[in-house]
């Protein structure tokens, strides 16, 4: 679906839109800068349809052979790191950042 933009008369709807095409697909003609805000560029996908399944997609697979769910895999000291271990340093309340 491609409907026009309204950026040019409302300046906040740039969010807006760039949402509605990151999660719905909807693309908007004459938008400034349409790109994804919310999943990683390239993501096949758009979550907020009603033909995505409940269960997501399946998990991409880091380098290093363990499942990522939570986007794509990064490195970090050389090595690359899922979501979900890049959030498990903060498990403990000592390890939170203040």
């Amino acid at each position: 679906m491609i409907v026009d933009s309204v950026t040019s008369v409302w300046g906040t709807a740039n969010w807006h839109e760039r949402e509605a095409f990151d999660m719905f697909g909807i693309r908007f003609r004459n938008h400034p800068n349409l790109k994804r805000i919310i999943m990683w560029e390239g993501y096949p996908y758009y979550p907020l349809r009603k033909d995505f399944p409940l269960a997501g997609m399946p998990a991409e697979t880091a380098r290093n052979g363990r499942e990522c769910r939570h986007g794509p895999p990064r490195a970090h000291a050389g090595r690359p790191v899922c979501g979900s271990e890049r959030d498990a340093q903060f498990d403990s309340p000592r390890a939170a950042p203040v």
